[in-house]
């Protein structure tokens, strides 16, 4: 009997034993289950910090080359692909009538010199046959001066960039009322700013006529009351002329100058406007360069998430490199988007690190930082590379 009596308190401490284990085991299933779904979403939560966007890197900006002073293209040392320096010399102009008067203005200085250094003791058929030659040359440059005069048509230049600035006022009402995007917005502003450019072209090319015809007629006039004045003034008249014509040697010079066609910045030659033999004229486009000194990283996003974002937040920029290359960087503009599947575009502008890689075209991305993620699950999920 009190074997039996140990054998039932053997089986009972044994399943005692077993209930217990179970309750520990489905406490410990309770505990720990509510923990690892809060490990989940603290995970969630902290790839949520940053959410990266598809970016289209394009070039930091473009700049055209114009002709200041008309002719022939003579000749044309880059090509389109060419990367250019800045001051690098870019093609160079033939004009034959401009040629023609710089040697004229160089030999009147040094008649001129010749006159003011002899005045004293010239005699008068030598001073005669001086001012004879200086009198033909006279006429010739004022010929000279009007012919060009006649040939130059600022108005036209004038219209052209009138048309342009109505073109750009248009579009901008259109844009105020989204008929119009904002590549097209961009494109008629850019097309105003360069007939703006030729415009002034044309105008410093007028004033400069002007200025040029006002010394010639100057000369002439200066020569021929030489011609009427006796002899005994030819030493202050010499010295006037010699002034004058040096004057006038360094108008041309400078003239001159710009048939030698330098690159005003840095960038990459995409188009070109003229070939080798070709008649130039002021104000015309030799050919555009894009500035790949600074790369754009546009981001499309909808109207909710543009107005979350301004220009100046923090981001960071993800370059496709091997490995990708990240910068931090700050929102340049929010703008309007050509597209028509969002209507904005953020614009990220940053300096390239690497200008002769060829980045423009490809994707990259960017990553925007912030507290809450409403903002990104309105547009893409989010994506922490």
């Amino acid at each position: 009997m009190k074997f039996k009596l140990r054998a039932t308190d053997s089986t009972e401490s044994a399943a005692i034993t077993a209930v217990k284990a179970v309750l520990l085991l489905i406490v410990l299933s309770f505990l720990l289950t509510p923990l690892g779904r809060g490990r989940d979403a603290q995970d969630k939560m902290a790839s949520l910090r940053h959410t990266a966007l598809p970016a289209k890197i394009g070039a930091g900006g473009s700049f055209a080359v114009t002709i200041r002073l008309g002719g022939q293209l003579q000749t044309l040392h880059v090509k389109a692909g060419d990367w250019v320096k800045e001051g690098q010399v870019l093609a160079e102009l033939a004009n034959p009538d401009l040629d023609a008067e710089l040697a004229r203005a160089t030999l009147r200085v040094q008649l001129a010199g010749q006159a003011a250094a002899s005045a004293s003791g010239q005699q008068g058929s030598s001073r005669s046959v001086a001012l004879e030659e200086e009198y033909r040359a006279a006429v010739t440059q004022c010929e000279s001066v009007k012919r060009r005069m006649q040939a130059f048509h600022l108005a036209a230049v004038e219209e052209t960039y009138e048309r342009a600035r109505k073109t750009r006022e248009q579009t901008e009402k259109l844009a105020q009322q989204k008929l119009a995007t904002a590549v097209e917005l961009d494109n008629a502003r850019r097309q105003e700013a360069g007939e703006a450019r030729n415009l002034e072209a044309a105008r410093e090319t007028a004033r400069g006529l002007q200025e040029e015809l006002k010394s010639a007629e100057l000369r002439l006039s200066r020569v021929q009351t030489q011609r009427a004045e006796p002899a005994g003034v030819e030493s202050q008249m010499a010295r006037l002329n010699l002034e004058e014509a040096q004057a006038n040697l360094r108008t041309l010079e400078t003239r001159h100058a710009d048939m030698v066609i330098k690159a005003p910045g840095a960038g990459r030659v995409v188009q070109l406007g003229a070939a080798p033999g070709d008649q130039v004229t002021a104000g015309m486009i030799l050919l555009q360069v894009v500035d790949l000194t600074r790369l754009n990283f546009d981001v499309s996003v909808t109207s909710k998430v543009a107005q979350s974002i301004h220009a100046g937040d923090p981001v960071e920029v993800i370059m496709p490199k091997d490995p990708p290359l990240r910068m931090n960087a700050q929102v340049s503009q929010v703008l309007l988007s050509p597209e028509q599947q969002q209507p904005y575009v953020v614009r990220v502008t940053i300096p390239n690190p690497s200008p002769d890689e060829i980045l423009v075209g490809l994707e990259g991305a960017v990553r925007f930082p912030h507290q809450q993620s409403s903002w990104a699950s309105q547009f893409w999920p989010a994506r922490d590379k």
